[in-house]
């Protein structure tokens, strides 16, 4: 089943009469004494801090308006809660979280289209909170965040809990279409379930073209049974995931780790993009079934899939024979008579988890868990990747055992933070300092050696010792060991990058002008002994003139 389009609700809505664009608050509207302060402009939006404030924003007359939680709100015990926006009042503002959260939703009435916490909204911006509860019944579509959003805009976004619908069902959205829809910087942790032929996914059952899904997360149960099951889309046509990670057991006719059916838009190919699946992929009872790692069915042609792994099981129910391939599971013909055409290429599934079902397609290579744990792999695959954690972002993705089973794991999670720094040894170099290079046999000279810890990544407890030559000999030597004309000092621990200068005081004696030089070490414990370039000092006898040789 296929959703009306949402903006056939607007031309609905002004049909009836019913403006949707802000109004002058009323007696019997959207009152501002019932919220906690604002006048629901984008300068001073309405404040809600109650559920009683909550449950007012979804009055009809209120869809329009800009709003801001000021509080965690709890909702359990209180009953049913009215979803914001509906399709012949959707909400058309802006929800600004601000980082609070709404917990014990509880939506179970099997009235209306589109249900969550917001029911219907077109153009309108969700953002920065957290929403916990369960949606569930027989709505056609079921949302914890949104039922069904037209060019809606959610991002920082956390959805956990239950979803139940026989119509599509999502973490966060039930239908995502319009160009302008997206959902960015967001995570789900919830149960989704299609029943009645619909499909579900941990993000949106369905996203139409171009729908952008982008820096999102998923783990927890995805089942349609007799339709398409996505770890992050249940059915997308023309939409693009990117930068996605998910690790949900997924369950369905039709089902795929990030996607379970990619259909083709109108103009944009359904795509993913660095982007991974681990969790196990069951299914294909029914006809036309098929089961893959990141995509389940695809027109044949389409979609694009560029630098993904999977590391999860393919499993097909007792007396099936789903299609199966470790990246594509299968692919039929476009039914649209031009269908863009899609990309393939740097795609990873793991041979020993999904065995002989991931070869089925050909599409990908397949490594086995030790490999797709190695850098090297991915690289040459041409994957933007890098040892461990960095802070900057400037790589896609970074590899550590640490964090995600030794897997690749998105830098843009943050959770590199728990990789162990690999160390390296310490580099140490060393340069003598003399303090001048001329000199009268008999006067004192002030020499050094300067140490630096240049490279790796670790600290080293240091040794630096000065060499004189036959005619000098020390005269002060302050902390230093003595050893005839060689003088060797404790400089303690240098961490990575740090420099230490230790000096003494020298004398030359010499009844002929000659040229000294004066030699250096450094010893550190990680690091292999280095030598400093040797200094040349020139020594003259007393009323000759001295000079310098460079």
């Amino acid at each position: 089943m296929r959703p009306r389009t949402l903006l056939a609700a607007a031309v609905l809505a002004a049909g009836a009469g019913i403006a949707l664009v802000p109004q002058q608050a009323t007696a019997n509207g959207c009152v501002h004494a019932n919220f906690a302060g604002g006048v629901g402009s984008a300068n001073d939006p309405f404040r809600v801090s109650t559920p009683a404030q909550l449950q007012a924003a979804a009055a009809g007359s209120c869809v329009s308006y800009s709003f801001v939680l000021t509080n965690d709100i709890d909702l359990t015990g209180r009953g049913e809660f009215t979803p914001i926006g509906d399709l012949f009042f959707p909400f058309i503002g802006t929800w600004d979280g601000r980082g609070h959260s709404i917990t014990g939703l509880s939506i179970s009435s099997p009235a209306g289209e589109g249900y969550g916490l917001f029911g219907t909204t077109i153009g309108a911006t969700i953002r920065n909170m957290t929403v916990r509860g369960s949606v569930s019944g027989g709505f056609p579509y079921a949302g914890i965040v949104v039922g069904l959003a037209n060019d809606t805009t959610i991002s920082g976004v956390h959805a956990s809990g239950t979803v139940s619908s026989v119509g599509p069902s999502g973490g966060i959205a039930a239908y995502l279409e319009g160009s302008g829809s997206s959902v960015t910087d967001s995570s789900v942790d919830a149960s989704v379930t299609a029943n009645g032929g619909a499909s579900a996914g941990g993000i949106a059952g369905e996203a139409g073209e171009s729908v952008s899904l982008t820096r999102v997360q998923v783990k927890g149960p995805v089942e349609a049974p007799y339709a398409s099951a996505g770890g992050v889309v249940g059915m997308a046509t023309g939409a693009a995931i990117s930068l996605a990670t998910t690790t949900s057991n997924l369950n369905g006719n039709v089902a795929g780790g990030v996607i379970g059916t990619a259909l083709p838009g109108t103009a944009t190919a359904t795509s993913v993009t660095d982007s991974s699946a681990t969790g196990r992929v069951v299914g294909g009872a029914g006809m036309l079934g098929s089961l893959g790692g990141i995509i389940g069915n695809a027109c044949a042609g389409n979609p694009s899939i560029v630098r993904t792994f999977f590391a999860g099981e393919l499993l097909a129910v007792p007396g099936s024979s789903p299609t199966t391939g470790g990246i594509l599971g299968g692919t039929n013909p476009c039914v649209v008579a031009v269908a863009p055409t899609g990309t393939v290429t740097g795609n990873l599934w793991n041979t020993d988890t999904a065995g002989a079902a991931g070869a089925g397609t050909g599409v990908g290579a397949g490594k086995t868990t030790i490999q797709l744990k190695q850098i090297g792999t991915y690289t040459e695959q041409g994957w933007s990747i890098v040892n461990g954690w960095e802070a900057a972002g400037s790589s896609t993705w970074g590899i550590c055992p640490e964090v995600n089973n030794g897997y690749p794991y998105l830098q843009w999670t943050g959770a590199g933070r728990a990789c162990v720094t690999p160390t390296t040894p310490a580099a140490l170099t060393a340069t003598v300092l003399p303090s001048r290079t001329r000199m009268t046999s008999g006067q004192r000279l002030r020499i050094g050696i300067r140490v630096k810890n240049g490279g790796g990544t670790t600290s080293a407890s240091v040794t630096s010792c000065l060499r004189l030559p036959a005619r000098m000999v020390v005269v002060r030597a302050p902390g230093a060991t003595r050893s005839g004309r060689t003088a060797c000092f404790s400089a303690g621990s240098l961490a990575a990058g740090a420099t230490t200068t230790k000096t003494l005081t020298a004398r030359a004696v010499s009844a002929r002008r000659v040229t000294v030089a004066i030699g250096g070490t450094a010893q550190g414990t990680g690091a292999t002994t280095v030598a400093a370039a040797p200094k040349g000092v020139i020594v003259t006898p007393r009323r000759a003139r001295a000079r310098v040789t460079g």
